[in-house]
């Protein structure tokens, strides 16, 4: 997965904890302590990074990945993420969730996926 921030540096992540910075003229490698498959990298215009392997998400600092703790009430794995200035927006099989920093909002089912995907993510995405 890659992404890229406001400052243009380029995030890259992979298997067994691979995670990589471009800053437009070199490549580093990040020295993670995790063997953990990281399947999603997002960067925040604000410079935040995050990081996810299954269920499990992470907020780089510095190359230290601090977990944050998120409950799921059943097993899940996270697909995508995007964030805004209030939340931490995640994606996977069968599930949207918005997470505030404090708590999860949104478990998406048919009828509220549905309704979800129709009315608010446009708004969302219409704001950023």
């Amino acid at each position: 997965m890659l992404s890229v921030n406001a400052s243009n540096h380029l995030y890259a992540c992979g298997s067994g904890g691979f995670a990589v910075r471009r800053d437009g003229a070199s490549w580093t490698v990040l020295q993670i302590p995790t063997n953990i498959d990281l399947n999603v990298v997002f960067c925040c215009s604000d410079g935040r990074v995050f990081l996810a392997a299954g269920q499990q998400v992470f907020k780089l600092i510095g190359s230290e990945l601090n977990p944050i703790q998120i409950s799921f009430n059943r097993s899940v794995e996270i697909y995508s993420m995007s964030a805004s200035s209030e939340s931490l927006w995640l994606v996977g099989n069968e599930f949207i969730y918005q997470y505030d920093g404090k708590r999860r909002y949104h478990e998406a089912n048919e009828v509220l996926r549905e309704n979800w995907l129709k009315e608010e993510l446009p708004l969302i995405l219409a704001t950023v």
